[in-house]
């Protein structure tokens, strides 16, 4: 037994260690999958966390994802002007993109970390937690950022009440309970490290089923409008470098999972739309 808090529903009691050696738990009650560490051990997110050790990322945006984003925009307020704001925007990849698809949007991001100039997006630096916002908007889009949060019921709170009374959120993040998750759970257990050490890097500090995000997201005060999961661009992956055969299975083997959740589900990621209750 281990007396380590959920950091969705607050549950301490019967939590399981899921890896002792990586100070992973799972929550006994709303099935959250958690990491806790002290300050100290969490990923710092500098200049080469995006330009080096996640370059494929960054260098391939989901521009599927966004132009799915943006239709739901545009369903929901048609051609009124509106404010959107991105946290945890990186390198603005998803507000360049949407400067261009909807001309009717003040564009914000907000990140820890200052990668791009745009003069159509407004820029804040610093951390969204603690800063304290003029205005709010109509629409707050959180796009993989939400899985690096030590305190996620903070981050969601925050993203609530930056929110307009008729404005819409989404929130992308990865979907623990997918295809990919369960197989590197059992490749694990036959000794296979290497996928689910990438999975479950400390710079991921929650790893969200589709019940536990709904649950994080309802709890904060939010109406849950849609939820679907999904895949990333299979050339947004980021493999071992250090071995050109072992780079090509994992990328063989990733290509082969997202073409079978493509057609049956159990998708990478998980998209989330809601509004306030």
């Amino acid at each position: 037994m281990n007396q380590a808090r959920c950091t969705i529903c607050s549950n301490a009691a019967n939590n399981l260690t899921k890896d002792a050696e990586l100070s992973i738990y799972e929550c006994s009650l709303c099935s959250h999958v958690f990491t806790v560490i002290p300050a100290a051990r969490q990923k710092k997110y500098n200049h080469d966390y995006f330009s080096k050790e996640h370059e494929n990322w960054f260098k391939n945006p989901n521009t599927k994802l966004f132009r799915f984003i943006a239709d739901q925009v545009n369903a929901h307020f048609g051609h009124k002007n509106i404010a959107l704001l991105d946290v945890g925007c990186g390198n603005g990849d998803f507000l360049k993109f949407f400067a261009n698809y909807r001309k009717k949007t003040a564009l914000y991001g907000v990140d820890i970390a200052r990668l791009f100039e745009d003069a159509n997006i407004s820029f804040m630096h610093g951390d969204f937690n603690t800063m304290e916002l003029k205005q709010n908007f109509d629409v707050v889009t959180s796009l993989m950022a939400i899985e690096h949060m030590e305190n996620p019921v903070l981050f969601t709170k925050n993203i609530f009440s930056a929110l307009g009374r008729e404005g819409i959120a989404v929130v992308a993040t990865i979907n623990s309970n997918g295809l990919i998750y369960r197989l590197a759970d059992l490749l694990k257990a036959l000794g296979i490290m290497g996928p689910y050490d990438r999975l479950y890097d400390h710079a991921h500090l929650q790893h969200y089923t589709n019940a536990s995000l709904k649950k994080l997201l309802e709890n904060c005060g939010f109406e849950i409008l849609l939820q679907r999961n999904h895949n990333f661009p299979l050339a947004a992956l980021d493999v071992p470098k250090s071995n050109a055969v072992l780079e090509a299975v994992y990328r063989a083997g990733v290509a082969a999972v997202f073409t079978l959740t493509a057609v049956f589900g159990g998708g990478m990621m998980q998209t989330i739309i809601c509004r306030k209750k």
